[in-house]
């Protein structure tokens, strides 16, 4: 299997409640949460939107003890 053949998958959140997923992106363009049927467990909400890095700012890995630092 190629790299064509992969799913791109993100963090997506949902776009009523705002709860987080693993999600894949699928080939029409639509995001689907990893391990949920008919949609977000917390709401029942079924549109979801990728999470933007503005929404977590700060988190760029810098906590991370196996960085390496300057």
């Amino acid at each position: 299997m190629g790299d064509q053949d992969e799913d791109t998958r993100l963090v997506a959140v949902c776009a009523d409640c705002g709860a987080a997923y693993a999600a894949r992106v699928l080939k029409d363009g639509g995001i689907k949460p990893i391990g949920t049927k008919g949609g977000c467990s917390e709401c029942g909400g079924t549109e979801f939107e990728p999470r933007s890095e503005a929404d977590h700012p700060g988190d760029d890995g810098s906590n991370d003890p196996d960085a390496a630092e300057d």
